[in-house]
């Protein structure tokens, strides 16, 4: 069954471990700097490697969800001629 949710109704990203018996979760609200105010490249329970995938300045994908919260934003107070939604589900 799929839904429609509004794109201003994104409010968060969850986070939940796939470690070996961890499954530790995160909730955080969309805000500006994942990296600075909450660092989210692993699980804070187990240490398991959530968004890095190598080493290295290039090796997160930090800055990629920062550029999806930024388009949310953006696309959610857009003043275009049509509404966007989300589409989720199977």
């Amino acid at each position: 069954m799929k839904q429609s949710i509004n794109l201003n109704e994104i409010t968060g990203f969850r986070f939940r471990c796939k470690g070996k018996r961890c499954g530790a979760e995160l909730s955080l609200p969309l805000q500006e700097s994942y990296s600075l105010t909450h660092p989210v490249d692993s699980c804070p329970n187990c240490g398991s490697p959530w968004l890095r995938l190598s080493d290295g300045p290039n090796g997160t994908v930090v800055p990629k969800l920062e550029q999806i919260v930024a388009s949310i934003r953006s696309l959610s107070s857009w003043p275009g001629a049509c509404g966007i939604t989300a589409e989720i589900g199977q």
